[in-house]
């Protein structure tokens, strides 16, 4: 009961908050006239610090504030950004080795997606504080381990969070057919990869076929040497037996 509990949380974020936070963001992004990439592009240094302590190469070390326990661990940030290298800088940690991936804001999840808007969307004044109570019972349920949420709990945070969704515009059917479902019901939802983060794990997949190939040619091309060597050695005493033979008649 108790991890179904943690499972029922994690799908009124996804089922219920994410569509109203991509209402929202949509709204911001028409108004100021931006695309999401672009938005990510334009607030890299921040989200660098989300995932990245300060670096001595970032321009603004100095102003740099970094969170003491960092919210994005490394296969989040790669969905959002790619680590490269810059021939003008040769330090693996700047900001200027970070490029933006193409990715759109509807395949993140609501833990991802809360924080970015958090962190640098300035939308309505009148949600930015559901939506900053929303990340926060989201982060709660994120990093808790182990995963589960007792009786008591769940009452408390179910509560909270369906004041902040509805303060978003989410019906009180949307947050109870939610509560309703049965746990077997409630569809997984697994983080879609960008496609360079899909085809930068077929090419390490790649790489680590290629390499056991290569280790087996040369591990099959030492021993044919070997059996080669072999052979040439047994064939040397028997010509020499055969030439001592022949000297003796």
């Amino acid at each position: 009961m108790e991890y179904a509990h943690y499972k029922r949380m994690q799908k009124l974020f996804q089922l219920c908050g994410k569509p109203a936070l991509l209402k929202i963001l949509d709204e911001y992004l028409k108004e100021n006239m931006l695309s999401f990439s672009v938005l990510l592009d334009r607030h890299k240094h921040r989200v660098l610090h989300l995932y990245r302590l300060p670096s001595a190469c970032c321009p603004n070390a100095i102003n740099c504030k970094s969170p003491e326990k960092l919210p994005l661990v490394r296969n989040q940030w790669l969905i959002l950004y790619d680590d490269t290298k810059n021939p003008h800088c040769n330090k693996v940690t700047c900001v200027c080795n970070v490029i933006t991936n193409h990715v759109r804001a509807s395949h993140l999840d609501f833990y991802i997606l809360s924080l970015l808007m958090v962190t640098f969307v300035a939308g309505n004044s009148d949600v930015m504080p559901s939506i900053r109570g929303l990340h926060r019972e989201c982060r709660l349920c994120e990093f808790m381990r182990p995963k589960k949420i007792s009786n008591e709990a769940f009452e408390t945070k179910w509560k909270n969070a369906s004041e902040y969704l509805r303060k978003l515009g989410v019906t009180k059917k949307q947050i109870e057919e939610v509560r309703t479902m049965p746990v077997e019901d409630i569809p997984e939802y697994e983080q879609p990869e960008t496609c360079q983060v899909k085809w930068r794990h077929r090419f390490l997949k790649c790489r680590i076929v290629a390499y056991i190939l290569a280790v087996s040619f040369m591990v099959f091309a030492f021993v044919r040497q070997s059996f080669l060597f072999y052979s040439d050695k047994t064939n040397i005493r028997k010509s020499y037996s055969l030439i001592q033979k022949q000297n003796l008649i």
